[in-house]
């Protein structure tokens, strides 16, 4: 994987992925909520 696709894969949001991108963070909230 070059940096150019990390960084694409990393801010997925930036090519209109924000819906994918949104359900991630969701799911960072609940994992940490869980501990």
């Amino acid at each position: 994987m070059t940096r150019q696709q990390k960084a694409k894969a990393q801010y997925g949001r930036q090519d209109g992925d924000e819906g994918r991108h949104e359900r991630t963070v969701m799911e960072e909230i609940r994992e940490s909520l869980r501990e």
